[in-house]
This record gives C-alpha cells, structure tokens and sequence, in this order.
C-alpha cells in the first residue's frame, strides 16, 4: 500500500486498519450467522472488485485529506473503538439512501466503551454502503469514498449540533477486501429519533388538522391541504433587497404559526451547525432535511451526512468562490452558482439554508411540483425563488430575501443568519 499521510500522525493507520487475510474472511463466513445480517442479500464484492475499492478509497482519501489542514490537524476517527462485523448483532433497517444503508445495533457482542456506557445499545446504528451498489462500480467508489470521508469530517468536528461519530470498522478501509462484502468498512453512529423531513410532515398533518377543525367550528368550507408556495424573482442588487424591505411592515403573528418556537428553533440550531463548520473552512454542501435530525434524549438538533463536506482553502474574503465540482448537492435546495458549475464558496450553504428555513416556515417543499432538473432551469437559469409569505416575521423574510440572491456577496454569512434567528427566537 503507498504510503499515506506522512505528516498527519496515525491517518494511514485508521485507513488500512490491522492486517486481515483470508482467515478473517473465512472466520466471518463461519461464525456469523445473525438473522439479522442474513436478510442482506446481495452483499459479497469479488475479490478483484474488493481490492480495487480499498486501493481507489485509500488513494482519493488520501489526495483530500492530504488538502485538509484542518482534518489533519483535528482528526480523532483512529482513536475511536472499532468493531469488527461479528462484534455487533444487527436489527432492523431503518434507512436506505442513495449510498448507503443504516441499521440498528441490537447489541454489542464483545465488551467496549459504547457498551458501558449506554444503557440501551440501541442508541446506536451502523452506517454501510448499500448493497444495490455492488453492480454500480462508479456509485460504489463515489459512495465508499464518501462514507470514509465522513468519517475522517465528523471526528474532526466538536459541535453540540453535528452527530459524532463513536466507532468503525476494525479493519478500516481494508475490510473490503479482508471480509468480502460492501459492509466490510462502516461507521458506528449515534441513533437519532426522527429526521428533520419527518418532523416537518408532522407538523404540516398537524397544522392541516387544526385548520380542518377550526373550519368545521365556523361552517367554512374549502381545502384543508397546504397551498403550494408560489414563485419570485430572486434579488439582483442590494438597492432592490433594500428597497424591498423598505416598503414592509412587520406584521407576524404568533398565535396564527403553530409551533411557531419549535419551528425556529430548529433553524437556529441548524446555522449554529453550518456556521461552527464555515469557523472551521468546512463547506458542507448537502444541506437538506433528510441531512437534519432529532436526537430527543440531548434535546438537541443535529446535523449529520458529511459525506460532501470539503475543506475550503484559507481566504480572508467570505465571498471568495473556488473550482469544485459542480452539480454536487440535492438539486431542490442546490445554490444557482453549483448548478451551473461556477466557482463557489460559503455562500453555497447560505442558499441552502435559506431554501430549509423556507421550508420550515411554508411546511411545503419548495419547488413541490419540479422534477429535480426542473428546479435546477427554474433557480440557475430563469433566477426563480419560492415565494417569501408577508405574514412571517419581517426579520425572516429580509433574511431570505438576501439569501435567495443570485449575488453571493448580498447573502449573509452563516454566523449573522444565527444571530438574527436567535433574536427571533427570543420573542418567544
């Protein structure tokens, strides 16, 4: 194996893991016969296959944290407890993305810190690739290479709203090849309750509800569903943003947006996330509600899949954008400059995040009637925006109309987004 890392002390080490050869594939294959993992079909990689995925993560791991000061720096995934595959009884599925799989760890096997200090190893999950990406040869490299950067990301980070990572596999990223199947490398994660993209249903069935019942108290008919959000021209200079803002009163009220505390302060805690990672030079690229959870038992929010994260050069301009791929991210939420694969920076996530918190306040998915490519002509080319309700509180609305612009410099930085949500959410 080439040589990795040689100023980042003990990466190599995480990557490569303990030496395994046949004989841990041929003890795995006998001695684990879990229910559990039996229901996983489909999972065996060819031996050709497994050893070219751990020379091509190894390799394009190396080459993006060899760029990261930061991670070099910070990096704690080599002194977290590993797990080899028999040490953990599995349970159910409980998630299936484009990549990778989550399932719940029914209990450990072997004695570890996780265990002692857990009352319910349930509290954990393990995070694989996907078994469908066996015949997807360029899926598989994007997805094992994704998995193991977010491992190296997640133990770099110390926030109270980012998931931590508390395990992986014994074998790093040689476990490919040394157990024979795609779930041969994983990570050891945190359970959380809900994702953010439940919770938003929940409180769209239950707002929905509350509008049905206070009609049937007045005798009015008409359609208890959501009305889909309409669409505006994004803001092209700062004199429209402020001549915008100038002809608005604030005239939110409270009592007509349920839930209305909680509701905020998720996004508070989402920019508190976003902006502790854009302190640190860490560009998250991926924000959605699917990428945001709830973790009930630290009544925190918490933010998770890092698997796009990047690590930005060092720049005393905020605004500065820099060549990276483009199209990267979920199309419904994707800043207009990365979907039409200009240079970009910080500002990307600031776009993002103003299409989550315009979700969080419409409980309604933005661009709901799109396809995926459809929303990418509608922001990029035709500079479209969902629309900004005049009923929600005038600080939010400027703050999403600076964020939808199509200028990186007149959007905000993450850390004024925070400041600002975190004033409104003190009005509560």
């Amino acid at each position: 194996m080439p040589r990795l890392f040689p100023t980042a002390r003990g990466v190599r080490k995480t990557l490569s893991g303990s030496s395994h050869k046949g004989s841990r594939h041929d003890k795995y294959q006998n001695n684990h016969t879990s229910a559990s993992h039996s229901t996983c079909t489909g999972i065996s990689l060819t031996e050709g296959d497994a050893d070219w995925i751990v020379r091509k993560t190894e390799t394009r791991v190396a080459e993006t944290v060899a760029k990261s000061n930061y991670i070099q720096k910070h990096c704690k995934l080599y002194k977290l407890p590993r797990f080899a595959l028999e040490d953990l009884e599995m349970g159910e599925l409980l998630a299936n993305g484009g990549f990778c799989e989550v399932r719940e760890i029914k209990s450990f096997l072997v004695s570890n810190d996780l265990d002692r200090n857990s009352v319910d190893p349930k509290r954990y999950v393990i995070k694989h690739l996907a078994p469908k990406l066996v015949s997807k040869p360029k899926q598989l490299a994007i997805g094992a290479k994704d998995l193991v950067m977010e491992g190296f990301v997640l133990s770099s980070l110390n926030h109270e709203n980012i998931l931590e990572v508390k395990g992986f596999a014994s074998s790093g990223v040689s476990g490919y090849a040394a157990t024979g199947r795609i779930d041969g490398f994983f990570l050891v994660l945190p359970r959380l309750d809900k994702t953010l993209h439940r919770q938003l249903h929940e409180w769209k069935v239950a707002v929905r509800r509350q509008k049905k019942l206070l009609r049937k108290a007045s005798d009015v008919s008409g359609d208890a569903s959501a009305a889909v959000p309409a669409l505006e021209e994004a803001s092209s200079s700062e004199e429209a943003v402020e001549d915008s803002a100038a002809e608005e009163v604030d005239t939110f009220d409270p009592e007509q947006f349920p839930f209305c505390a909680a509701r905020i302060q998720t996004a508070v805690e989402v920019s508190s996330a976003i902006a502790y990672c854009h302190r640190n030079r860490i560009l998250y690229r991926d924000l959605k509600p699917a990428n945001v959870g709830y973790c009930f038992e630290e009544d925190r929010v918490k933010l998770f899949d890092f698997g796009l994260a990047v690590e930005l050069p060092p720049s005393n301009d905020p605004d500065k954008g820099f060549k990276l791929p483009g199209n990267t991210g979920t199309a419904r939420y994707m800043a207009p400059e990365v979907v039409r694969s200009e240079p970009y920076g910080f500002k990307a996530d600031v776009y993002s995040f103003c299409v989550l918190l315009h979700e969080i306040m419409a409980l309604a998915k933005p661009f709901e009637k799109f396809t995926g490519q459809e929303v990418k002509e509608q922001v990029a080319t035709l500079g479209r925006r969902p629309a900004i309700d005049k009923s929600w509180p005038l600080s939010v609305r400027k703050l999403l109309r600076r964020g939808f612009s199509d200028v990186t410099e007149i959007r905000p930085s993450m850390e004024d987004i925070q400041d600002i949500l975190e004033d409104l959410v003190d009005c509560f």
